[in-house]
């Protein structure tokens, strides 16, 4: 977080992805910082953005994590309420437009709450320090959203996504893991990868059951965060059981190509050759 602009946060459901870009977000937008903590620090109030799929999402997720907390109180709100000094309401019940948030040099801090069903233009015209995209966003939304941290004074600015693969190796995925290793920073990109198990409070009994409720196919995206390939797969079993390492083929096999040039998905297209 030191260094990198864009950050992807890579893992399977339940390993504490948005609650890590959530606590990050409210040290920023406070200026309260642990002693521990080796991020980079902001010297000033912050403008920044917490968006997921749709306002809802929004609001029982994001919303709820930094100002309400979990109804059982294993986890208290992230931001005490004391520090909010004023905040907005959209159209959905319950959830908040903008929230103004008092920071420890006296100024406020400003978080607007977004959805990336509301499209691109959602996120023009504003300046961000700071965005937390939770969940997998169009890449059009996070291209739009990267143009919002252009920075133009010394401080840094970040885009931070939290999210399991769930449309397998798309735009998204292929962003930060076509670019560099993981751990590694290039190109101002960074992304780590999570298991279920490096979450210490998912118990291994928990882990089990939810093992045998998941469809193999999706087993590795769900418990490990590794893309799997494609979406809305036909054949539904595990991609280890039919892949092998690759070999020559036979020169009196015959050969068959197909090309699926979709203009309706972004530009995203698929090619197989056939022996």
């Amino acid at each position: 977080g030191t260094s990198a602009g864009e950050r992807l946060f890579l893992g399977g459901n339940r390993t504490g992805k948005t609650n890590a870009v959530c606590m990050e977000l409210a040290m920023h937008l406070t200026g309260n910082y642990p002693k521990w903590w080796q991020g980079y620090r902001f010297s000033r109030p912050i403008n920044a953005i917490s968006a997921s799929i749709s306002l809802k999402d929004t609001r029982d997720i994001l919303q709820k994590k930094l100002f309400v907390g979990d109804i059982d109180d294993s986890m208290p709100p992230i931001i005490h309420e004391s520090y909010i000094e004023s905040k907005t309401h959209t159209t959905i019940a319950g959830a908040w437009d903008t929230v103004r948030i008092h920071h420890v040099s006296g100024g406020v801090s400003e978080l607007k709450f977004k959805a990336f069903q509301q499209g691109e233009s959602s996120f023009q015209g504003v300046k961000a320090d700071f965005i937390h995209l939770d969940e997998v966003p169009n890449f059009k939304v996070y291209q739009e959203a990267l143009m919002r941290t252009t920075s133009f004074d010394s401080e840094k600015t970040f885009l931070v996504v939290s999210m399991w693969p769930e449309h397998g190796k798309d735009d998204m995925i292929s962003h930060f893991l076509d670019n560099a290793s993981e751990g590694e920073i290039k190109n101002g990109r960074y992304y780590i990868m999570a298991s279920w198990a490096d979450n210490p409070h998912l118990k291994p009994e928990e882990q089990d059951r939810l093992s045998k409720s998941i469809p193999p196919w999706q087993l590795d995206a769900r418990k490990h965060g590794i893309p799997v390939f494609g979406q809305g797969k036909v054949f539904t079993m595990m991609e280890s059981e039919i892949f092998v390492e690759p070999f020559e083929i036979p020169k009196h096999f015959a050969l068959v190509y197909g090309l699926d040039p979709s203009s309706s998905s972004g530009g995203t297209w698929g090619a197989v050759l056939l022996a």
